[in-house]
């Protein structure tokens, strides 16, 4: 692989990894009966939601990204793709860890949604999520 080609897929990881969404759902319209009460229901399950944390997840997570990244650019190096050193291992390993982090942040914004959903069912709307 050209190192242009490397830089460049080492960008659009960090980028997509930058776009990570926030927790999100939809409700049925047709199940909101008073439009000032939903709204006060709405933030009020946003925080029971964003109270889910699972920051150790995704530290560990980046962890693991970061050593399989690094490992990887040690097996290139020894394979003679001499242009990572020394800066490119870096930037492979910071990449391995926005992947590993990334993948533990979307799990953690699905969690946060069920909660959200559930929390708003629970109050009597129809709310749903991406699963």
């Amino acid at each position: 692989m050209k190192k242009n080609n490397f830089v460049y897929i080492v960008v659009m990881m960090m980028m997509l990894q930058a776009c990570a969404s926030k927790p999100k759902i939809a409700v049925d319209p047709s199940s909101i009966k008073d439009v000032a009460k939903y709204e006060k229901d709405v933030e009020e399950c946003r925080a029971v939601s964003l109270n889910y944390d699972s920051s150790d997840a995704v530290a560990k997570s980046a962890a693991v990204g970061a050593v399989g990244s690094l490992t990887a650019a040690v097996a290139v190096l020894a394979t003679g793709g001499l242009y990572l050193l020394p800066a490119g291992a870096a930037v492979v390993g910071g990449t391995g860890a926005a992947v590993g982090g990334g993948v533990a942040s979307s799990k953690q914004n699905a969690a946060q949604e069920k909660i959200w959903a559930a929390c708003m069912v629970d109050r009597g709307y129809k709310a749903y999520t991406s699963d």
